[in-house]
């Protein structure tokens, strides 16, 4: 049901590899949003859905700036996925009921907040 997201970009699997669904990890597509990945963050969260940052870009993490004297922007994919992914509920406590209400969620987001160009009919 989520494939064809315009605001969210679904986790990749490649061909010859496998998924290990620790976590689900959204990548949000800022070009095409209305909205800001914090906005969007904070509308999941009053739906009960509980979000977190995706990813972490592990030179910003202080153990690792000190230990090899990592400076911000050494990484600029990292920091670019830390400041554009978002993980969404996956566990082993959730229901297919769980699994439909986050989906739903996410595609009406999707619909309200994408900026993709709409031709209008007259």
């Amino acid at each position: 049901k989520l494939k064809n997201l315009n605001i969210f970009i679904l986790p990749a699997i490649t061909k010859n590899s496998t998924h290990g669904w620790q976590s689900f990890v959204l990548h949000y597509n800022l070009k095409k949003a209305k909205k800001s990945l914090t906005e969007i963050m904070k509308i999941l969260e009053t739906k009960k859905i509980s979000v977190r940052m995706g990813t972490h870009a592990i030179h910003n993490l202080e153990y690792y700036k000190k230990k090899y004297n990592y400076k911000k922007l050494q990484f600029p994919g990292a920091e670019y996925c830390e400041k554009n992914s978002i993980a969404i509920p996956l566990h082993n406590n959730m229901n297919s009921k769980d699994y439909e209400y986050i989906v739903n969620i996410i595609l009406n987001l999707d619909k309200q907040y994408s900026a993709r160009f709409r031709i209008q009919k007259t």
